[in-house]
């Protein structure tokens, strides 16, 4: 980037930083209010600026980031509406994605199309063994592995479908120990905290038997 639009982007941040006042209230903002805000007049000066610049150097080929820029610009505005769904930047709880009619069915605060998840998962059962995993430490050393698994149910209205959420919840070293003796001596007090059996997932047919969901 050459020293003139480095200069671009030195001013839009400014702006920026400018117009992080907190000050006023965005949700009461009127058409004209938003003309004549002195954020997004800054951002408008900025903008102009950078285009012009841009204009008169050749070494970036007209592509300076300008709309890039603005974009960020108006986004940091209060009283701007980036996406142009009638709610100012300042109030709107998706300020990039249009969504007029705010939903936001977890109360998270985050916009329903803005959000990645959309529910508010609470456990609805307890952890249990659902595999003894078998696997190689960074040593060549085999371990034993108890991992437990449990329900989450969404009590948003949301109403997500339930998911299964998988931890390990300890570990036991092998090394010179055959695979039952590895898993029961080491994990059988930590499957039988969670109400399974020792015998069941470290025998033959269960060890290493992946059960999880």
């Amino acid at each position: 980037m050459t020293r003139s639009c480095m200069w671009c982007v030195v001013l839009f941040v400014s702006v920026v930083a400018g117009c992080n006042t907190g000050e006023g209230d965005p949700t009461e903002a009127s058409d004209q209010a938003v003309t004549v805000d002195p954020c997004l007049s800054s951002c408008r000066m900025a903008n102009m600026a950078c285009i012009r610049d841009c204009a008169h150097d050749p070494t970036e080929g007209g592509d300076c980031g300008c709309p890039e820029a603005n974009s960020e610009c108006v986004l940091a505005c209060p009283n701007g509406d980036s996406d142009l769904d009638g709610i100012p930047n300042g109030s709107d709880n998706c300020p990039s994605v249009a969504n007029a009619n705010q939903a936001d069915c977890d109360g998270d605060g985050i916009g329903d199309v803005c959000d990645t998840l959309n529910a508010n998962y609470q456990p609805a059962t307890a952890d249990h063994t659902c595999w003894t995993a078998k696997t190689m430490s960074t040593h060549n050393i085999p371990y034993f592995e108890d991992r437990v698994e449990h329900r989450e149910h969404d009590v948003s209205s949301c109403h997500a479908a339930d998911r299964w959420v998988m931890h390990s919840a300890g570990s036991a070293s092998c090394n010179g120990k055959t695979d039952f003796d590895c898993c029961d001596g080491g994990l059988g007090t930590l499957i039988e905290s969670t109400g399974d059996d020792p015998l069941f997932w470290c025998g033959t047919t269960n060890i290493n038997k992946n059960e999880c969901h």
